[in-house]
């Protein structure tokens, strides 16, 4: 390039007497670099002539003064004298101004389509934007509207679904049934058996995980058309559709086999049970809310009945829970109003006939409702907790009345007292025992605590060690109702017991049934290999003793000897012993 030509334009350009071209001072801020780029003339020029509409339009719109006062001509002139000096390049004043004209043009065309096509975009994406949001927001309340579904109608601990469910499947079933047709459907509620006092004892995670395994249990139990909810704490509700009595007996049957297998939860082995309530639409009830309640009451009675069955309702069962209610209202104050009484049954040694032991029973005479049977309070009081307070006045009263009797001269009686599920499990048993000793004065060898096979498979291990700390005391302990359980001989030979004693529906049924006699005969084989004292409970009959005589039963005791009696009637038939303690 000449670089005289150049600086002779640089200074025309800069010329003081040449003010109206002051305007493209700033394109010489671009020629170097245009210049020196690998390019053609010809895209040299081009790129120039993008340049310049851009410039102008800028310097004019934007620094005017650099402006006013020159005329087209001059400028024309200006351009000219700058494409030929340092491009080469000759053009008239027309090619200028057309090309001048042409690329401003579309320069502005372009600017113009860009800032739409921007706007358009930005209102796209925008659009976009918010399509997005309004699809993620309508997909978050999809999945919230199914949450509160789930929680409203299912059971967030088993998964399970709720009552609310059941009962909305139940009237749908009840409304769906043609009345000509005759269809029958079975309402069934089942409650554990003792797990309030698991879930008391061993805390709330035992209690949950167990819920959880029978719930499963209970799913594995029922065909795809039945319905399973858990209805809140350890109560299940079941609906059977279009079914028979004789079905509903079967899965009842299979319900309480399936539960009663043991369970392992954190190392710990745990025995629950069933009650079975059942109740059937049309005879039972026609509605949503009668069903549920018969099968309640029948549920009731199951438990009234020694639990680990099942029952169905009849109409009889109707007033019975407002009697209930009584009951357990008059419960709660049968301790300060005195209503309870202790009754002792005797113990006989089968080879001498001396009494051995008594048995403390409890009694309660309501002030209004009289003598209330121990088979309808016992499993209330247990139920309400109302067991513990009760059972501790029991083991007092047993030990007091026990060493008076010694004090008085009737012999050296041992005084046996059952210790409840709940009780048993109490943290502080223990204390409660060597308080009524040390109150009472009673050498601890003449106390028997009698705990019954199913409060001892509730959980083996904490009961052997609950076993042991009593033993520690000096008391005696027997295993009650055996035969009635789930224990095998592997457990009965850890158990720190002295005596096993022989549920009383064995005894009373061994003389018709071969089977019972061979349970009966097996139990007393057993409980001597173990070197266990074995007590017969239930006798009643002098071929009940004999028979229990020659299979080497050591202890009985039952009707044939005495009812149980109050303190002051059984020391008429006590006989008088010096006691060496």
């Amino acid at each position: 390039m000449n670089h005289t030509k150049e600086r002779g334009l640089t200074m025309n350009l800069m010329f003081p007497g040449r003010p109206h071209l002051s305007w493209a001072i700033p394109i010489l801020y671009f020629l170097p670099i245009i210049n020196h780029i690998s390019l053609s003339p010809t895209y040299k020029i081009f790129w120039l002539l993008h340049l310049i509409p851009a410039m102008f339009l800028t310097f004019y719109y934007g620094l005017r003064g650099g402006l006013i006062g020159a005329s087209l001509s001059l400028v024309l002139c200006s351009l000219t004298e700058f494409l030929y000096y340092n491009l080469g390049v000759a053009y008239t004043y027309e090619n200028i101004y057309s090309l001048i004209v042409y690329n401003s043009v579309n320069f502005m065309i372009s600017i113009g389509m860009g800032f739409l096509t921007d706007r358009l975009k930005k209102q796209q994406q925008e659009i976009k934007n918010i399509n997005q949001v309004l699809l993620e927001s309508n997909q978050r309340l999809k999945q919230n509207e199914e949450k509160i579904r789930h929680l409203a109608y299912y059971d967030s601990l088993t998964g399970l679904p709720n009552r609310h469910y059941f009962q909305e499947q139940l009237k749908e079933k009840l409304d769906a049934i043609d009345e000509q047709v005759d269809q029958q459907i079975a309402v069934m509620i089942v409650d554990l058996d003792r797990f309030k006092v698991i879930n008391d004892t061993l805390g709330h995670e035992f209690g949950d995980l167990l819920l959880r395994q029978v719930a499963h249990r209970l799913t594995s139990s029922l065909g795809n058309d039945e319905i399973i909810c858990r209805q809140g704490g350890d109560e299940f509700f079941i609906l059977l559709g279009d079914t028979s009595a004789e079905e509903t007996k079967l899965r009842a049957e299979h319900i309480l086999w399936s539960i009663s297998f043991p369970y392992m939860i954190n190392d710990h082995e745990l025995y629950v049970t069933p009650s079975i309530g059942i109740s059937f639409y049309p005879q039972d009830g026609t509605s949503s809310d009668e069903l549920l309640k018969h099968a309640d009451s029948a549920l009731y009675r199951a438990k009234e009945l020694g639990k680990n069955r099942y029952h169905f309702f009849t109409e009889d069962m109707d007033g019975q829970n407002s009697k209930r209610l009584q009951l357990e209202s008059g419960l709660r104050r049968a301790l300060d109003k005195k209503e309870f009484k202790v009754y002792y049954q005797p113990k006989v040694d089968i080879r001498t006939g001396e009494w051995i032991a008594t048995e403390a029973l409890l009694r309660w005479n309501h002030t209004k409702l009289g003598a209330i049977p121990p088979d309808q309070f016992i499993p209330l009081a247990e139920e309400t907790g109302l067991i513990v307070p009760i059972g501790e006045w029991v083991i007092r009263e047993a030990c007091k009345q026990n060493k008076k009797w010694q004090d008085e001269g009737y012999g050296p009686l041992t005084v046996c007292v059952n210790i409840s599920t709940r009780q048993f499990l109490q943290d502080r048993l223990l204390r409660v025992i060597e308080s009524a000793l040390e109150e009472s004065g009673l050498p601890p060898q003449y106390l028997n605590l009698e705990i019954t096979e199913s409060v001892a498979m509730t959980d083996v291990d904490r009961c052997i060690e609950k076993l042991n700390q009593l033993r520690s005391l000096g008391v005696r302990l027997s295993l009650d109702d055996f035969g009635t359980g789930f224990s095998s001989l592997s457990y009965l030979k850890r158990f720190p017991i002295d005596i096993l004693k022989i549920d009383q529906s064995f005894i009373q049924d061994m003389l018709r049934d071969t089977q019972d006699a061979a349970i009966v005969r097996t139990i007393i084989n057993v409980a001597l290999n173990l070197n266990l004292i074995v007590t017969a409970e239930g006798v009643e009959t002098s071929d009940h003793l004999e028979f229990l005589a020659n299979e080497g039963c050591q202890e009985a005791q039952g009707y044939y000897f005495s009812r149980p009696l109050p303190a002051y009637e059984l020391e008429e038939k006590l006989p008088k012993k010096p006691v060496s303690l």
